[in-house]
This record gives structure tokens, C-alpha cells and sequence, in this order.
């Protein structure tokens, strides 16, 4: 087989042929065709393959390779046929389902505007009749209005007066506002000035004369010795030489805010009144002058009695309330345990500084420890604003450090130690509202710095005594006289004078 025809017939076959009658050239077993490789006995001529005039090997199908031919191009015109029907009507089809989708689209679109449009209305409905309340209103309010023209005139001019008459009574409470911190500064500064004076010094050492010829080294030892002493089992310096003190009236507190010497002397010491520390007599004027010399526990008792009792006035004066309530014998004695003073001078400092806080005191420039030291800056004016009235500010706090200071005593103390906190002592006696003004009497110069103070104490007491005898036996122990029999007692267990 060389080549095969269009049609699928083969074209040439080397084949010899010759007469149909003629068998002497063919085989018994037969040729093999050079189509099928099979071997046949009948083979058909080149022009009936030409053709296809010829039938399947088998005989089983009577159909001529022609026919089949013919028959399959007719097929195949008649399926793409079919196939180009088919292709126009799935095009028509598909046409006509986005027809329908855009005609559903449509349609909703349609009945969406419909509802905006019902809505639409209602509101345009809705705004007209709106629009015609407020057409009726605006017409009533145009008829009333010039009714009330004179009203308004006269709230007007009502409200501009009010508003005069209010910036009046703000400039006079200013005014009265500053007079008032004028003269809340000027009873302090009073206060401080003739009552409670406080300085500051530096105490030095006690000089000894050398003229028993003794040597310089044998006059620091003595010196030495006489202020030293033996408490809990070691040897301390009854005070700080070369040390800054804060003196209020006279005797004096550590400038480093360190009073351990009390306690150190507290224990060792039996408990005393320091109230009662000057005696009577000689023996008793001896006796405190040398546990007033000796004992700095009384000192800084005294100091810290005078402190209290002067921030409790200025708090008066000033019109404020401290957080911790102290009674001014809180520190008349030495029986206190260690706790117990710990606590007191802790609420005793927290008092001040909540009252230099009052005060426009900043607060990071004050040491919590130093009692005295922080009314001085309470009482210069650079530092503090004594006798304002704003509100506070809060900008300026206390560090860590000094704040841990200050808190770490306030909850210290023993469970009865806590009675102070409802139940102070009596230190004011109810005075009878019926007792007349005192007749002037004349006051006689003192050499003490009490002595005015005691002289106006006594002739008091005797101008009481010749009008009001029955008035004075229930004012025995007044503001006056407390605070005077407080001083005195004071001053003699501390000077022993």
C-alpha cells in the first residue's frame, strides 16, 4: 500500500490480476493482503477499489464502502445542521433569560421607587402640616410679641442690673475676702510675735575658765562628761552641739527632727508631769531646775506642747480643720511609750504640713520630720499665702521618700492609744454665758516674759472674786487661765525659775 485515496480506499496495490477464470495464478493457501496483513483468497481490482465498489471481509455486511461513505457525509452534513439549529436556539434561549432577569430587575426597581415615592410623601405630608403649626404659631407669636415688648425691656433692664449688682458683691468679697486674709495674717503674725515666738539657733559649747591650770584635753574631757550620760546601756550626749535648733518661746527641738531623746530618757526616767515639775520652796525651785537642766525630755515635751497648742490657734484663725485631732497634754508627760510619742509627733507633723498645704505651701520643699522648721516657711511669705481663701491646689505633693517618713508612725500604737481619736480631754471649760465684761484694771510691768500675762491672770481673778464669786468658781479653768497655768508650769520645769 503506497497511498490511500481521500475517500479512505487505498489507491495502489502491487497486485497482479488477470482472468477471473483463470486460477492457475492464485494459490491454494491463499495471499496476504498487503491492507489488512490477513491473508485472503479474494481480492478485489484497483478500479473497484478506486471506486469502492467492494464489501467488509467478513460478508456480514452487505453495505458497499461507497455507500457507507455517502452515508457518513450525509450524517455529517445532517449533525451540523443540527448543531447550528441547536447553537441559534440556545442563543435565542439564552436571550430570552436576560430578558426575563432584567424585566424582574426592572420590575423590583419599579416597585422600590414606588415605596420611596409613598414614603416621600408622607413626609412632604407630614413637613406641610408641620409647616403650617409653625406658620400658625409664628402668626400667634407675631400678634403677642409687641405685648410683651415692654416685658421685655423690663427683664432686660432686670438682668443687666443683676448682673451689675453681681459684679459689685464679687469686687466687695474680693475686697472683704482680702481683708479677711489681712487680718487672719496679722493674728498670726501676732500670735507668733508675742506668744509663741519661734527663732532658730546653733547651740555651742560651754566655755570653761582655765585658770586652775588645767590643760585644754582635761577641760574637753570635763567638758565632755558633764553632758553625757548613761542611758539603755550606753553612753549618750545629753545634746547637740554645733546643731541647729528651733527654739518656740524657750525651750527648744532637734533642727534634724530627730527626738529619740525622749524616749531614750522616758526609759530610764520614772514618768512625770511636766506640769508639774516646779515645786514650791527652795527645794522644789533646786530639784526642777536640775531635771529641767539634766532631762531633755522634758525640753523637747515643752516644745512640742507649745507647737501644738499654737497650731490648734492658727487653725482657729484660719478657719480649718486638721485631719488628726491632738490635746494639748498630749505631751505633758513622759510616760508615753516609744510608740505612743512616735504616733503623736507623726499626727502633730501631719497636722502642719496639712496646714501648709492649706496655706499654698509646697509641699516638696518641706521635710516632714522638721516641726518647727515647716512653720517658719508657713510663716514667710515667699513660701506660703498665709491666710488664703481659693481652693487648694494639688500640684504640688509630697515624694516617696518623704511621704513613707510621715505615714510610717501614723498607724503605730497601742489599742487604747486610739482613744484620742473621739475622746480628747477636756482642755476648754464651759464658761457661763451670764458673766459681765471685766472692770479695766491697770497691769503692771513683769521681768519674765510671762509676767503681763500672769499679772492680768491675777487681777482677773481678784476682780473676779469681789463681783462674781459664784461665776468665777465655775470659770476656774477657762481659755485664759488654762493656757496661763500651762505657760507657767512650763516655764518653771524647763528654767526652774
Amino acid at each position: 500500500m503506497d497511498l490511500i485515496s481521500e475517500g479512505g480506499a487505498p489507491e495502489n496495490f502491487h497486485i497482479s490480476f488477470g482472468n477471473e477464470d483463470d486460477d492457475s495464478n492464485l494459490s491454494g493457501s491463499g495471499q496476504r493482503c498487503p491492507l489488512c496483513c490477513y491473508s485472503r483468497r479474494h481480492f478485489h481490482c484497483k478500479s473497484c477499489i478506486r471506486n469502492g465498489d467492494f464489501l467488509h471481509s467478513s460478508h456480514h455486511l452487505l453495505e458497499r464502502f461507497s455507500e457507507k461513505q455517502l452515508r457518513y457525509k450525509n450524517l455529517k452534513t445532517a449533525h451540523a445542521t443540527l448543531e447550528n439549529k441547536c447553537v441559534q436556539m440556545l442563543t435565542r434561549r439564552r436571550l430570552a433569560c436576560q430578558l426575563r432577569a432584567e424585566i424582574k430587575q426592572k420590575a423590583e426597581n419599579i416597585q422600590n421607587i414606588r415605596k420611596l415615592m409613598e414614603l416621600r410623601r408622607g413626609n412632604v405630608a407630614r413637613l406641610l402640616d408641620l409647616k403650617k403649626e409653625l406658620h400658625e404659631s409664628n402668626r400667634s407669636l407675631r400678634i403677642k410679641l409687641p405685648q410683651c415688648d415692654k416685658k421685655v425691656r423690663i427683664i432686660g433692664d432686670y438682668v443687666l442690673s443683676k448682673l451689675d449688682e453681681s459684679e459689685r458683691r464679687r469686687e466687695c468679697l474680693t475686697e472683704l475676702q482680702e481683708k479677711l486674709r489681712q487680718l487672719k495674717r496679722d493674728h498670726v503674725d501676732k500670735l507668733v510675735k508675742f506668744i509663741f515666738p519661734i527663732s532658730q539657733a546653733i547651740s555651742n559649747r560651754s566655755s570653761f575658765s582655765s585658770s586652775d591650770g588645767e590643760s585644754k584635753n582635761t577641760i574637753n574631757e570635763i567638758s565632755e562628761a558633764t553632758r553625757t550620760a548613761y542611758v539603755r546601756g550606753k553612753w549618750i550626749l545629753q545634746d547637740s552641739f554645733g546643731e541647729i535648733q528651733h527654739i518656740i518661746v524657750a525651750p527648744a527641738l532637734p533642727g534634724n527632727g530627730n527626738y529619740s531623746a525622749y524616749n531614750d530618757w522616758a526609759t530610764v526616767t520614772p514618768a512625770t508631769d511636766v506640769s508639774v515639775v516646779g515645786g514650791t520652796g527652795k527645794a522644789g525651785e533646786d530639784a526642777s531646775k536640775n531635771v529641767a537642766s539634766r532631762n531633755p525630755a522634758h525640753t523637747i515635751a515643752a516644745a512640742l506642747t507649745y507647737t501644738s497648742q499654737l497650731v490648734q490657734i492658727m487653725c482657729f484663725y484660719l478657719d480649718i480643720r486638721l485631719p488628726y485631732k491632738l490635746a494639748y497634754s498630749d505631751f505633758c508627760t513622759t510616760a508615753l511609750s516609744e510608740a505612743q510619742f512616735n504616733r503623736k509627733v507623726a499626727r502633730l507633723n501631719a497636722n502642719i504640713l496639712y496646714l501648709c498645704y492649706t496655706q499654698d505651701c509646697r509641699l516638696n520643699e518641706l521635710r516632714p520630720t522638721h516641726t518647727l522648721e515647716n512653720l517658719q516657711k508657713l510663716m514667710n511669705p515667699t513660701h506660703a499665702n498665709l491666710g488664703r481663701l481659693a481652693p487648694m491646689d494639688r500640684n504640688f505633693c509630697l515624694n516617696e521618700l518623704a511621704d513613707s517618713a510621715l505615714t510610717q508612725h501614723l498607724g503605730a500604737g497601742e489599742d487604747s492609744d486610739s482613744d484620742d481619736e473621739s475622746n480628747l480631754q477636756q482642755e476648754w471649760e464651759a464658761v457661763p454665758s451670764n458673766l459681765p465684761p471685766p472692770s479695766p484694771v491697770t497691769l503692771h510691768p513683769a521681768n519674765t516674759p510671762y509676767g503681763n500675762t500672769l499679772h492680768y491672770q491675777a487681777a482677773m481673778a481678784a476682780a473676779g472674786t469681789g463681783q462674781h464669786a459664784g461665776a468665777a468658781a465655775a470659770a476656774t479653768t477657762s481659755l485664759m487661765t488654762s493656757a496661763v497655768a500651762s505657760v507657767t508650769s512650763f516655764w518653771k520645769g524647763w528654767t526652774g525659775k
